[in-house]
């Protein structure tokens, strides 16, 4: 199911697995830091001249898509979380999703 431009990350899938097995209280303490660090980072982006705004075309129609296909689209925390940090550039949101893998254990 590689539809979304971040399903290239190789550790993206070992994430969301790792995601998926964690207890309801973990995975919105998750969210809610994924989404800080979404905010952090765009913050610092506004602050700097001469970074573009926009994220491109198929970032815009996959944040506005309600498929619901994969299990956290169903998850109002995690979902918005996701999308939150899939706005960023890819190299940031590699970083994340990497030290993410690093930080949660199997």
């Amino acid at each position: 199911m590689n539809n979304r431009w971040y399903d290239n990350i190789e550790v993206n899938q070992e994430v969301l697995d790792k995601l998926q097995k964690l207890g309801r209280k973990d995975l919105v303490q998750v969210a809610k830091e994924l989404e800080q660090i979404a905010v952090s980072i765009k913050a610092i982006k506004r602050e700097q001249e001469d970074v573009p705004i926009s994220i491109g075309l198929e970032r815009v129609k996959g944040l506005y898509q309600n498929k619901n296909r994969r299990w956290y689209d169903k998850d109002e925390q995690i979902s918005a979380a996701m999308k939150s940090i899939s706005t960023l550039s890819e190299d940031e949101y590699t970083g994340i999703i990497e030290a993410l893998n690093s930080a949660i254990q199997d």
